[in-house]
């Protein structure tokens, strides 16, 4: 378990790596997974470069991120100076956009590599791809597009064996597939007072998107108005000014709720301390395994989520949590009640939560799996 990651290692590996992807931006899963990446490579390769190919000024822009634009057309010609990275490095990381734009915008790297022999490597972080596989059923541009850009590399990563298991079985190259699940820093000690205290804390940590849930949230918060042994929190970034007014709305009519917008460093950890239950009634499409549900159960939380994309691989119904349908909020809140009401499955799902990420999700099982492929030749 790590307060801080730090990575010491006595033999530095001696090959050249260059990282594409989205290295700034608004704060999101992808975002956080790709710095943690890029510190580990930092700390064991003498030769590290890396490209930023992030496109967005803020996370709002994100459901248009896969359009094609004139803008955007420009800046992945800005690109193209950088291939003569390429000549010199041995291994070539790449995380994609995943949408036809976030395929097209990095292409040439990876066939230059191919070209050049360099080893290839991918890392999808949502699971975007199976929509595209679906929508290339009709669409035989697409169709071709893929078929080509999953036969460049000689490993790609995703973040669930869930998502790993259903890739494999649809790509002509299988045994490239591998299970790389994120990883979060893990508290060394959490609150355990919370589960007794009358009033339970229960969060929303996540991005303020409709996709994710977060208006099934808030009628949740409605709908448990008059319960005094619960308080809810939200925390997360966004400037979806719809969003905002609801939430502030229901903040001063109802005065069981707690706006703390995005949270980071000691602000972040002291709120996740304190609170018990974390719920996510998610929609998103391009959904895998998002790391604030494993940051939640870092600090021993119960969680309440959908059964979309990973989910179901960390949350265990009835074991650390319920899977729900996001939209039943009755159902929802009738977990929320049970919790309430049995401090002793409370603890128990919370001792779940935090076992399986000690276990699955700790900083140096990422870093050993992830340097592995490395050595590989």
């Amino acid at each position: 378990m790590h307060a801080n990651a730090e990575f010491v290692f006595l033999i530095m590996i001696n090959k050249k790596i260059l990282l594409i992807g989205v290295l700034t931006g608004p704060k999101c899963g992808e975002l956080s997974a790709n710095l943690l990446t890029k510190e580990i490579l930092k700390s064991n390769f003498l030769h590290l470069n890396a490209i930023d190919i992030n496109f967005l000024d803020s996370i709002d822009q994100a459901s248009t991120n896969g359009q094609l634009s004139l803008k955007k057309i420009i800046k992945i010609s800005r690109l193209a100076p950088r291939l003569f990275f390429i000549f010199n490095t041995d291994i070539v990381y790449l995380v994609p956009g995943l949408s036809v734009f976030g395929i097209i915008k990095t292409l040439h790297f990876s066939i230059l590599a191919k070209i050049l022999r360099k080893k290839i490597v991918y890392h999808f972080h949502g699971s975007k791809i199976f929509l595209l596989l679906n929508d290339s059923r009709k669409n035989f541009a697409l169709k071709i597009l893929l078929h080509f850009f999953l036969s460049l590399p000689s490993k790609l990563f995703v973040c669930s064996s869930i998502l790993a298991k259903e890739l494999s079985a649809r790509m002509l190259r299988p045994n490239v597939v591998m299970s790389l699940p994120n990883p979060v820093n893990i508290p060394l000690i959490i609150n355990q007072t919370k589960f007794n205290e009358k009033v339970l804390n229960v969060i929303y940590f996540s991005n303020l998107m409709k996709t994710k849930g977060i208006y099934n949230y808030l009628r949740v918060v409605e709908n448990m108005n008059t319960n005094n042994n619960v308080r809810f929190h939200i925390a997360g970034g966004g400037n979806d000014i719809y969003i905002i007014r609801k939430i502030r709305e229901i903040e001063n009519k109802y005065g069981n709720l707690e706006f703390h917008g995005l949270l980071e460093g000691q602000a972040k950890n002291k709120l996740l301390n304190n609170c018990s239950i974390m719920v996510l009634p998610t929609m998103y499409a391009q959904e895998a395994l998002p790391i604030s549900i494993l940051e939640c159960m870092s600090y021993g939380m119960a969680i309440i989520s959908s059964k979309i994309g990973g989910i179901e691989e960390v949350v265990s119904h009835n074991k650390n949590g319920f899977l729900v349908d996001p939209k039943n909020i009755c159902q929802i809140t009738s977990f929320i009640d049970r919790l309430l009401n049995d401090r002793i499955i409370l603890e128990e799902f919370s001792k779940g939560s935090r076992n399986c990420i000690i276990e699955r999700h700790n900083i140096d099982e990422y870093a050993t799996k992830l340097l592995s492929i490395f050595y590989d030749n």
